[in-house]
C-alpha cells in the first residue's frame, strides 16, 4: 500500500525538505491488535515490489512463527497466529493418499498412506491443542444499582464512556490488558474521592 494521502502532502510545498522525527502506524480496524506491514517505503517516486514467496495463511490465518520438536518418532508442531487466528487445517503431506479422518478444520486427526511409505506405515497427523478463539460476547456492570453492558473486546476508551455515562462514577481512567483471547480492565476513580463500592460484573447468556 501507498500513503498518498496525509498532511504532509496537503501542507508542505514539493521539493522543501522536512525533517521526520517519528512514523508512527495504527490498526485502523482493531484497536491494540498488531499491526503487519509488508514493505515500508520512503521517498519521491513511487517503488515496485515483487513478493517472491507466499506467506503462510492456513485458512487464512496470518502464522508469524512455527515452533517444531521432536518426539519419539513424531514431531510436535505449534502454529502462532496472529490476531487470534484459528480453525487451522491439519498438516497434509505431499502426493499422499488420506486413509481415514480428514485435514479439514473441523477434524482433529487425518491418517495418510503413501506407496513410498515402508510397508504397512502409515502417518497420522493429529491436533492436541486448538487455537484459541478471539473473545466474544458481552457482561453486564453493576455499581449502586445501576446497569450497563460491555462488550468483551471493548477498549479502555470505550469502557471509559461506558462507565463514566451510565454508572454515575465521575471521570475515570481506564487502562487494557491482555490479548483478543481475553481481555482485563483497570478502573480507576479520578475525580470522586474515598473509597468506593466495587463494581458487580454479571455475565451474559
Amino acid at each position: 500500500m501507498v500513503m498518498t494521502q496525509g498532511w504532509i502532502k496537503d501542507n508542505v510545498q514539493e521539493g522543501t525538505p522536512i525533517k521526520v522525527a517519528r512514523i508512527y502506524m495504527k490498526n485502523a480496524t482493531l484497536a491494540g491488535d498488531d499491526l503487519f506491514i509488508d514493505n515500508l517505503f520512503i521517498g519521491s517516486d513511487y517503488d515496485n515490489y515483487i513478493r517472491t514467496s507466499l506467506p503462510a495463511t492456513p485458512n487464512g490465518n496470518f502464522v508469524y512463527d512455527v515452533e517444531v520438536s521432536k518426539i519419539d518418532l513424531g514431531f510436535d508442531i505449534n502454529f502462532m497466529a496472529a490476531n487470534c487466528g484459528h480453525d487451522f487445517p491439519l498438516l497434509g503431506i505431499k502426493d499422499a493418499t488420506v486413509l481415514s479422518g480428514s485435514a479439514e478444520p473441523y477434524s482433529d486427526i487425518v491418517v495418510y498412506g503413501h506407496p513410498d511409505f515402508t510397508a504397512g506405515t502409515n502417518m497420522a497427523v493429529g491436533r492436541i491443542v486448538a487455537a484459541t478463539k478471539p473473545v466474544t460476547g458481552s457482561f453486564e456492570l453493576e455499581l449502586n444499582g445501576k446497569l450497563v453492558t460491555v462488550a468483551a473486546d471493548a477498549t479502555a476508551k470505550k469502557m471509559k464512556e461506558l462507565v463514566e455515562t451510565n454508572l454515575d462514577t465521575g471521570i475515570v481512567l481506564v487502562n487494557q490488558y491482555g490479548t483478543c483471547a481475553g481481555y482485563a480492565w483497570d478502573v480507576e476513580w479520578a475525580s470522586k474521592g474515598g473509597n468506593q463500592p466495587l463494581i458487580k460484573v454479571w455475565c451474559v447468556v
